[in-house]
């Protein structure tokens, strides 16, 4: 049973009245009251907030009010209720929950019985302070909307909840006039702010990368064509060698040469960088935006949308603009329907290798007009008129990321089950695309070539064509071949210049101790792998051996030993070697010798001292 607190209060019948000169009889009488006497109690725990009342003045017009402890009303002054009841009768038991937040905090409160005499209305019973609990069916959300525990304050991903219409409806849409919060009124509609105060221009971020074709490289770009030299999603997966950042009021560089804020760009224009631009277009007009990208070196990149904070790659680009003879202002250009003022998330890339780098950048509104202008073929230079903007503690997301590297085929190992091996090896020369990405291989003609190649990347696509054979001995017979050369005459068919070439065999050792692998004299990289990985588990950062080009690695500077044990001794051990070349002369010696120092094949002779010579016998593959 809910116990009652009972207040009874006795009023005189008539209130203290100062009256002006020339107040009538008649208009005291209406402010006056006569004697009477009521109770008002409140429910406990009830909630919403029910009370009993007594009156010995019942008519339509009585009401209870809740109010704010403490903040009831004076005389004429009944409009700060938190909420209210009818009570029309001598007695009775009601709830005040007309015009009631059911999410009203719990705290002490008070409450009035009142009577309604014409225009006002007075204080019959109260104050009654009671505590109240508050309501355990109804939660509070944000921005003060209250709902029942039974519904989830959060809307969809894409909704904001609007009072009025007690619904969720999607953020770009009003609600009486108003949007959710970070959005703004713009027509009909919603749209987003990017910031409290952006600024004209755009954020830049520049990055030093190491050439080659593996992820996070950039390759050197052979004579034309230079189309399929870049894939920037592999550029994407690799580490910067020196990253540096800051603001500027245009994307691009003005008049083809690179500044940035009145610097030039470090590290200098001959190396391997690559730039990216961010920021926001910032619409005055709804209709067509047409972005011209032209005059590049090596290649540029623009996605215009959400994709590009964090999604962008090579495939959705909404615009690829490649060497600067290739294209001109007004041959490649995108156009976006913007609505006035909904940001848009913008991003301009552009990779260099090696070279003088360049890009002409040029952005006009609906009307014509120069919204942004770095290179006077697109008419008057001008940096952003405010509708590229930037924010100053708002970074996209980056660009760099985890770039799977799957392999597309795994080249072919000769079988070890025959009964005799041949001497040497079985060779597989297959022929590739320059460039960077899957199936590509970049070219060399520039230093340092050390890190220039990746044997992952290449075999991450099929080749364009494949040879075979046989050999005496794994590599190539002289230390400078200017095409693949007589003793593959299959192979030596079309582009000589870009190929990955294996010699598969087995090593049988005769006894007991460490075999020497030296490799030297190589254009441009080779790989050996010793043990049963070299079957088909090979890559790139499990080679027992890497040797670069010539210059760098003399006979006897690299080398590999594989320890045989008793019980190996006349086992076939898996060995592969393979060679990468890109774009001109090709070579690689090998020379193997057992634990006594004896050589058992040799194919160089440049600075190892010794003749070539094919395998004695214990390096050999089943025919």
């Amino acid at each position: 049973m809910r116990s009652l607190g009972v207040v009874t209060v006795s009023l005189l019948g008539l209130l203290a009245q100062e009256v002006s000169a020339g107040s009538s009889v008649a208009q005291i009488n209406l402010l006056a009251e006569p004697q009477s006497r009521g109770t008002l109690a409140y429910v406990r725990d009830s909630a919403p907030p029910e009370f009993t009342y007594t009156t010995d003045y019942a008519q339509s017009g009585n009401w209870i009010g809740l109010f704010e402890k403490g903040m009831g009303p004076d005389t004429g002054d009944d409009d700060k209720y938190l909420g209210w009841a009818s009570a029309p009768g001598s007695k009775g038991r009601v709830t005040a929950d007309a015009d009631f937040d059911q999410c009203l905090p719990a705290g002490q409160y008070d409450a009035y019985l009142f009577r309604q005499r014409g225009p006002r209305s007075y204080a019959v019973v109260g104050p009654v302070t009671f505590s109240y609990p508050g309501n355990p069916n109804y939660h509070e959300c944000e921005g003060g909307i209250c709902k029942p525990v039974s519904e989830s304050c959060g809307c969809a991903d894409g909704q904001w909840w609007c009072p009025a219409r007690d619904e969720c409806m999607p953020t770009t849409k009003q609600c009486r006039d108003k949007c959710p919060k970070g959005w703004r009124v713009v027509g009909n509609s919603c749209v987003q702010d990017i910031c409290e105060n952006p600024l004209a221009g755009v954020q830049w971020d520049a990055y030093r990368m190491s050439i080659g074709n593996g992820l996070g490289q950039i390759p050197y770009p052979e004579p034309p064509p230079y189309l399929p030299q870049f894939n920037i999603d592999t550029l994407f997966g690799g580490t910067p060698v020196q990253p540096t950042s800051g603001t500027v009021g245009s994307i691009g560089w003005r008049n083809g040469i690179a500044w940035i804020t009145n610097q030039v760009l470090q590290p200098n224009p001959q190396d391997y960088f690559f730039m990216s631009w961010t920021g926001y277009l910032v619409p005055k007009h709804t209709g067509s935006y047409t972005f011209n990208m032209w005059w590049t070196d090596d290649v540029s990149y623009l996605w215009v949308g959400e994709h590009a904070r964090s999604e962008f790659s090579e495939s959705n680009a909404d615009l690829k603009v490649d060497y600067a003879s290739i294209d001109t202002f007004g041959k490649k250009r995108f156009s976006y329907a913007a609505e006035q003022g909904k940001p848009v998330p913008i991003r301009v890339i552009n990779v260099q290798a090696a070279g003088p780098y360049s890009l002409c950048f040029d952005v006009t509104d609906p009307t014509g007009q120069a919204v942004m202008n770095t290179c006077g073929e697109g008419g008057a230079l001008r940096e952003s008129d405010g509708q590229i903007a930037y924010c100053k503690d708002d970074k996209f997301g980056s660009v760099f990321r985890h770039v799977p590297v799957k392999r597309a085929f795994t080249p072919d190992m000769p079988g070890s089950r025959c009964t005799n091996l041949k001497n040497g090896a079985q060779w597989n020369l297959y022929k590739f695309q320059p460039g960077s990405g899957p199936g590509h291989i970049s070219y060399t003609s520039a230093q340092p070539l050390l890190p220039a190649h990746s044997i992952d990347m290449v075999l991450a696509a099929t080749p364009n064509a494949r040879y075979t054979g046989q050999v005496d001995k794994i590599g190539w017979d002289s230390g400078s071949v200017g095409g693949v050369g007589s003793i593959y005459p299959p192979a030596d068919t079309g582009p000589r210049g870009y190929f990955l070439m294996f010699w598969t065999s087995y090593l049988v050792p005769s006894r007991e101790g460490s075999y020497r692998f030296d490799m030297w004299w190589v254009d441009d990289v080779a790989f050996l792998w010793v043990g049963n990985k070299a079957i088909a588990d090979f890559s790139e950062t499990n080679a027992d051996l890497k040797v670069d080009y010539a210059f760098l690695d003399v006979f006897g500077k690299k080398y590999f030993e594989y320890h045989v044990k008793a019980e190996d001794v006349g086992k076939r051990i898996p060995i592969r070697v393979a060679n990468i070349q890109g774009g001109g002369a090709f070579s690689v010696f090998m020379m193997v010798t057992d634990p006594t120092g004896k050589v058992i094949m040799n194919s160089g002779d440049l600075g190892s001292g010794k003749l070539p010579q094919a395998s004695n016998g214990e390096i050999g593959y089943c025919p």
